[in-house]
């Protein structure tokens, strides 16, 4: 079984939480699949997140020392393969830790190459497991370090038999504990001679006795046999119900200690007792009865354990004393149909039953709005499902506007051929009767300012109307066409039937062009590689459900405009932007509306992990003149020092140096004054 990578590696944000001061609760262990073994130990620290778990367990703190250097914390935490179909193989594990109810990645482990959990057998029984000690040290901020303990894995048998093994001792211990009054009383029953001779009839009767005699004498003479038998049967029938007591104890005490698939009913436990206790007969030897009696306890052992232990009224008077009031319960919730947060806390509070409750409904307290508005999102988005469009239909209205157009363009068509086919004798001038039903004749009319009855135009037209009958070798069978502004309808008429078809529009180019507009537009709104729409309005931006709607994972593209007064790493204030990303990782582009300003923003947990403001030619134009400045400026300071410091050379040179001798030493005087032309020896007289 493969191991865990040592040292582990403290994240920057649990260095921070470790070494502010406060408390720190450690939550929870978490097994990942995500290979970080490439990555540096700078970017290692610097996650706060390693994508979607594979197993998940809570931390115990097994130990916890202080020196004078800092505090070390011993964490452990074991991941059992319960139920677990097929090994699973990791490539990190993560440790996180609350501080101020915020939740944290604060230590990650590497895995060597290879580290998996074995699969458990087909009973799906714990066979395997993957148990981790980390030691944190916790000193000032360059000191905190974490050591991997190399203990890799231990099967849950281990684990669990010695938890049994303390257990049952612990259970043994306490089983054999009676109260004093029980014990008195169930020593002080004695049973009569009768009820003793009803027992041995039970057991073995005198031909039974004489059949075994050659048994009997290897064991025990019949004179020993006799007297162990009253002695057994008259110590049994007097802790009769103690030992019933006793009995029904341990029955109910390995029920809650052993875990179904090892359980078995009393009568179960009875036949295996028996059979381990008894001979195939059924009847206990000599050895087997003094060996039982030798293991029991005698009353003053009895009587010397009772009295340590503590009565029921003083144990329920130390309960009693205990404060619950002080337990509170501290959660986030809505306060109001707008959905404002905030923080509150719930104290315990003793029930007229004596029990305490804390009640998270307590309206005096604050108003909790957290599950009237679940269940209105519930009920909202249940109603925009029910009312949202399948794709099918979509696809369906838009198969039914090609069908539509399609069919205005095989109506021209035929128009077209019929009018080629179609021999117009002569232009018939105006027409003849202004209700346009009554125009049944061959031939082309013109009308000019006129109101028409039957006609799609309303109002004084201008225009042309073609009547084409025997179209279909059908005398009584008419087709009408009329135009008007650049508009043409057609209509059929059968004067068999009496039928007047609706008229009909021809759809010119512009119509196509707008229909081919809608329908693409609607293909880009049904696209099924993203899971937001191609634009969105916000005001936050801390997380990617405010930029964009979802949560991660999620596949994104989307453009952008932030609203004024929100909050969030993208460039706010009235911006624009365009989003994208895949499951896991996102990045946001956005640009100021008045400024030459633009900054990429990315991350792949929950929210954005980094900005950077991009830097354009007019920047680095900017930055280069002001380097060329200091350039400069240095250049003429260089200069500067340089004359300097030939001034200070020439004034070393050429100073005077000066110095008082006494009368007395004017040879050392002059001798001085020699060394060097500057110098000037001044004689005290």
């Amino acid at each position: 079984m493969s191991t865990i990578r040592d040292p582990a590696y403290i994240t920057n944000a649990g260095r921070t939480m470790m070494t502010a001061g406060g408390e720190v609760t450690y939550t929870k262990a978490v097994l990942y699949g995500q290979d970080i073994s490439g990555l540096s130990d700078s970017q290692i620290k610097a996650l706060t997140s390693l994508g979607n778990p594979l197993r998940e367990v809570k931390i115990g703190v097994s130990d916890k020392q202080s020196t004078d250097s800092g505090s070390t914390v011993i964490l452990e935490a074991v991941f059992q393969n319960n139920d677990l179909k097929a090994d699973l193989e990791y490539k990190a594990v993560g440790f996180f830790a609350r501080k101020n109810d915020i939740e944290q990645l604060v230590l990650v482990a590497v895995a060597n190459q290879g580290a998996y959990l074995a699969a458990t057998n087909p009973d799906g029984v714990a066979t395997d497991a993957l148990n981790l000690k980390i030691a944190v040290k916790i000193g000032d901020a360059t000191s905190v370090t974490a050591v991997v303990d190399p203990a890799g894995s231990v099967t849950p048998a281990t684990l669990n038999s010695a938890i049994r093994q303390a257990t049952q001792e612990l259970t043994a211990k306490i089983d054999t504990k009676s109260n004093s009054q029980d014990v008195q009383n169930a020593l002080n029953l004695k049973a009569d001679k009768s009820t003793v001779e009803d027992s041995l009839a039970t057991k073995a009767n005198v031909t039974d006795l004489n059949n075994l005699s050659s048994e009997v004498d290897q064991k025990a003479n019949s004179g020993d046999v006799d007297k162990l038998i009253n002695t057994v049967s008259d110590t049994v029938t007097k802790n009769k119900d103690a030992i019933d007591k006793q009995i029904a104890s341990l029955t109910t005490t390995v029920n809650s200690k052993v875990d179904a698939s090892y359980s078995y009913s009393r009568e179960e436990l009875d036949k295996k007792l028996l059979a381990l206790s008894v001979n195939t007969d059924g009847k206990m030897s000599a050895e087997q009865v003094t060996s039982m009696i030798a293991t029991k306890a005698d009353k003053s052992y009895v009587d010397e354990q009772l009295n340590e232990k503590a009565d029921k009224s003083s144990v329920d008077t130390k309960i009693n004393a205990i404060d619950f009031s002080k337990i509170g319960f501290t959660k986030q919730y809505l306060t109001n149909s707008n959905g404002d947060t905030d923080h509150h806390t719930w104290f315990a509070k003793k029930q007229s039953d004596g029990t305490w409750t804390i009640d998270i409904t307590d309206a005096s307290n604050s108003g909790d709005w957290t599950a009237a508005i679940a269940r209105n999102n519930k009920r909202d988005i249940a109603s925009l499902q029910s009312n949202k469009a399948d794709t099918s239909t979509v696809n369906a209205k838009i198969d039914e506007a090609k069908n539509i157009a399609k069919a205005d363009t095989d109506s021209l068509k035929n128009l077209v051929n019929a009018i080629r086919n179609f021999d117009v004798a002569s232009f018939k001038g105006s027409i003849p009767n202004t209700d346009i039903n009554k125009i049944t004749d061959n031939g082309l009319y013109g009308f000019s300012n006129q109101v028409l009855t039957n006609s799609p135009f309303s109002g004084n037209t201008w225009g042309l109307l073609l009547v084409i009958r025997e179209y279909y070798n059908d005398a009584n069978n008419i087709d009408q066409f009329i135009t008007s502004n650049g508009q043409l309808y057609w209509r059929n008429i059968s004067l068999t039937n009496n039928r007047y078809s609706s008229w009909k529009k021809f759809a010119s180019d512009d119509d196509i062009n707008s229909l081919q507009t809608q329908i693409n537009d609607r293909a880009t709104n049904s696209k099924v590689n993203v899971a937001t729409t191609l634009f969105r309005e916000i005001t936050n931006s801390n997380t990617w459900n405010d930029i964009f709607g979802v949560n991660n994972p999620n596949n994104v593209l989307t453009s952008l405009r932030i609203d004024g007064g929100g909050s969030g790493p993208l460039l706010n204030n009235y911006s624009a932007g365009i989003g994208f990303g895949g499951q896991d990782t996102k990045g946001v582009l956005t640009v100021d509306y008045g400024d030459h300003n633009a900054r990429i923003t990315g991350g792949n947990s929950d929210r954005p992990q980094w900005s950077e403001d991009i830097a354009w030619k007019t920047d680095i134009t900017s930055l280069r003149n002001l380097i060329n400045q200091q350039a400069q400026t240095i250049q003429s300071l260089t200069a500067r020092l340089t004359t300097a410091e030939s001034k200070i050379q020439y004034m070393q040179d050429n100073y005077i140096e000066g110095k008082r001798f006494p009368a007395s030493q004017e040879a050392q005087a002059e001798a001085w004054e020699n060394e060097k032309p500057t110098r000037l020896a001044m004689i005290e007289k």
